[in-house]
């Protein structure tokens, strides 16, 4: 054996991203290796855009008191895909990620792959992204494409590219506070049911706070939806406090899932 081949060593990936690539492969083969992200697909666009269907198409040929002009069709055709589509995929995040981090944990699987070169925030930084990617693809952007051809074609104009975009993205960071608060949740219980049950709670309970709040119901992360639609329409934002505050409470909810988990007996 040479001296330059005998000189070399075995060297394991160290600090936070040990893992990373690997793990996070793994993960996004669950959803789109398989028919996963097809069926997932398929009840989001009969859901979603299904409603959009009842209200553009159905109900205006059935119902004359439904009809309206055509600038009309759009407006309430945006209204009701980004007030629906948020409540819609908040608890999709909430039922799709209540288990993402609580099923390692109890099937044993996570004390096995961190005894691999992986660390701990890469394990949750993995999880967290791969459901990110899933989601965000399926119930937010797919249906957004979509939406915009259906609102397209009954109102006979298109919508605004670059505003609809801007209301997708806010629509997105709404999703992404109830995605983080599940992982985080999963770091601290060990129950599915605790962990749906509390994103659910806080998604209606927003609603019942607003009842209450009056006008300062518009800063809270519910309002999102609201304020996706006005983006939708290209009018400006009568407030952008709740899309800081939601993003802000986003970051903290991952800071907390990776201090957690950091500290987690496998």
């Amino acid at each position: 054996m040479s001296s330059n081949a005998a000189s070399l060593r075995l060297v394991q990936p160290r600090g936070w991203t040990s893992g990373l690539g690997n793990f996070l492969s793994k993960e996004l083969r669950a959803w789109w290796g398989t028919r996963f992200w097809l069926v997932q697909a398929a009840v989001w666009l009969t859901i979603v855009n299904g409603i959009l269907v009842i209200v553009l198409w159905v109900g205006p040929a059935t119902d004359a008191d439904m009809k309206s002009p055509e600038g009309g069709l759009m407006a309430m055709g945006l209204q009701v895909f980004f007030a629906f589509a948020a409540q819609a995929a908040a608890m999709g995040a909430a039922i799709l990620g209540m288990g993402t981090v609580i099923g390692e944990k109890q099937s044993g699987s996570a004390a096995w792959v961190l005894s691999k070169p992986l660390s701990r925030t890469a394990f949750v930084t993995a999880k967290l992204i791969a459901l990110t990617v899933g989601v965000l693809s399926i119930a937010i952007v797919l249906q957004g494409v979509v939406a915009f051809g259906q609102i397209a074609a009954v109102s006979r104009e298109l919508p605004g590219l670059v505003p609809f975009t801007i209301g997708l993205g806010v629509l997105a960071l709404h999703t992404m506070f109830y995605l983080t608060l599940v992982v985080m949740l999963g770091t601290f219980l060990n129950s599915r049911g605790a962990v749906v049950g509390i994103a659910l709670g806080i998604l209606f309970g927003q609603q019942l706070a607003g009842n209450l709040l009056g006008a300062l119901a518009m800063y809270l992360p519910s309002s999102l939806g609201t304020l996706a639609a006005v983006a939708s329409m290209g009018e400006p934002l009568p407030t952008v406090v709740p899309i800081a505050a939601t993003a802000l409470l986003s970051v903290l909810f991952v800071a907390a899932a990776l201090w957690r988990f950091g500290r987690e007996e496998l």
